[in-house]
């Protein structure tokens, strides 16, 4: 089973007092092969959905924007369908997710919604996981056709940006796909991964489907000889793109410069392997807080407004035997920490043990390490400024472990209330 870090702070924290535990709790290989299947599985769908949707307004069959409501209907449907499967498959696991706040995704497009998400429940895990599906899948589509000029009087024109949208979906869905069966071979022990770098046959099946987006692309707009190597090929400017090519998220500069049809597809490639990058790396219980820069928007400001609030985090052990340590991400709105990084100053009442903090600005991650154990009730208080009246907490299980350090994959929770 795949194994994730504890807390790379709190292990070093052991090594220094002379203490021993092993490396937290996965969720059950049932519930990681869930969540990385459903994410995908949305992001696919919404892919498809919203390359459905603007290849219509592209050809004049609807008017937009994108998702118009029947896509968007469509597209709750199977948003919530994803929240049910992984609240089905994870009803008990342990670790299934690292954040306790959903991570902000937002591409220059998009509109950021996700980060508005807590995890109060596995549903809401799954509901977190649609959305950035969702997100990235709209970023893509944007990204190829975003720009088009209008084609209706010239047919060779259409037929290329038709193309550019249809190849452009199948590879990022093509793209899902494979890093997600191989993500499911690493948790299953059939791969050692890291995917994609770590199994072959995952790199290869990825450069077969790269190359067969420029295939199409260059037979749809290369020219006569239907090869993208600057004889008689359709100009970029022609087809609808800027010069640059466009950027991953808001506030990134823009991509490289975008000068022939060979430029043009490069470009359309790296937005789509970022893009599938961001909905697999989502689905992944790593020790980090969530996703990597480029796929993540800084979180909304909260300024204090002079008033403070006192939260509360209390757990629950139903696995039957002794816990001993937990890593728990604490996701929040509507108030602030004071600072950044180790938030010790500001947890009071520490039921027992070694504890290490740290704050990212849209979850607070604690890890709580003891050998007396730790028992069912109130875990710490936090104390938080707020910035209107304390809104709603999310609180996750990174990761849990008995007091001689074994892994307690399932049916540890925790809850966060306002005093």
């Amino acid at each position: 089973m795949h194994r994730s870090q504890f807390a790379t702070t709190v292990l070093v924290l052991l090594a220094a007092g002379g203490l021993v535990t092993a490396s937290p709790a996965d969720a059950t290989e049932k519930c990681r092969v869930a969540v990385v299947k459903e994410s995908a599985k949305i992001a696919q769908a919404a892919a498809k959905l919203l390359q459905k949707c603007e290849e219509s307004v592209r050809a004049g069959k609807l008017a937009g924007p994108c998702p118009d409501p029947g896509t968007a209907a469509k597209l709750a449907g199977a948003k919530g369908k994803t929240g049910t499967a992984v609240a089905k498959a994870c009803a008990t696991s342990v670790g299934e997710l690292n954040y306790g706040s959903c991570p902000n995704a937002q591409g220059p497009n998009g509109t950021a919604t996700c980060g508005s998400i807590l995890i109060t429940s596995k549903t809401a895990a799954g509901e977190c996981l649609a959305c950035l599906g969702e997100e990235h899948a709209q970023e893509m589509t944007k990204a190829s056709y975003g720009s088009f000029v209008d084609a209706s009087a010239d047919k060779k024109l259409a037929k290329c940006q038709a193309t550019i949208g249809k190849s452009t979906a199948a590879l990022f869905v093509a793209r899902s796909k494979l890093l997600a069966k191989c993500q499911g071979g690493v948790l299953a022990d059939k791969l050692v991964g890291p995917c994609p770098d770590g199994d072959q046959k995952t790199i290869d099946a990825l450069a077969k489907a790269e190359a067969k987006m420029e295939a199409a692309i260059c037979k749809a707009c290369g020219g006569a000889d239907k090869l993208c190597d600057g004889v008689d090929d359709l100009a970029p400017a022609t087809i609808g793109f800027a010069a640059q090519c466009p950027r991953i998220q808001v506030g990134f500069p823009l991509g490289a410069e975008i000068t022939d049809l060979p430029g043009l597809v490069g470009c359309l490639t790296t937005r789509i392997v970022e893009r599938t990058t961001c909905t697999d790396i989502q689905a992944l219980s790593e020790d980090s807080l969530g996703l990597p820069g480029n796929c993540e928007a800084e979180p909304s400001s909260c300024d204090s407004d002079g008033g403070y609030a006192t939260v509360r985090v209390a757990i629950a052990n139903a696995s039957g035997g002794d816990l001993g340590g937990v890593s728990i991400s604490l996701g929040y709105r509507g108030v602030a920490i004071p600072g950044t990084g180790d938030s010790a100053d500001y947890v009071t009442n520490l039921q027992s043990g070694l504890m290490v903090t740290v704050d990212y600005e849209a979850a607070l991650t604690v890890a709580i390490v003891t050998l007396d154990g730790l028992v069912d009730g109130p875990l710490f208080d936090i104390a938080v400024a707020t910035c209107a009246e304390p809104d709603a907490f999310g609180c996750v299980i990174r990761g849990a472990s008995d007091t001689s350090g074994n892994e307690i994959l399932e049916n540890v929770t925790c809850t966060a209330t306002v005093l």
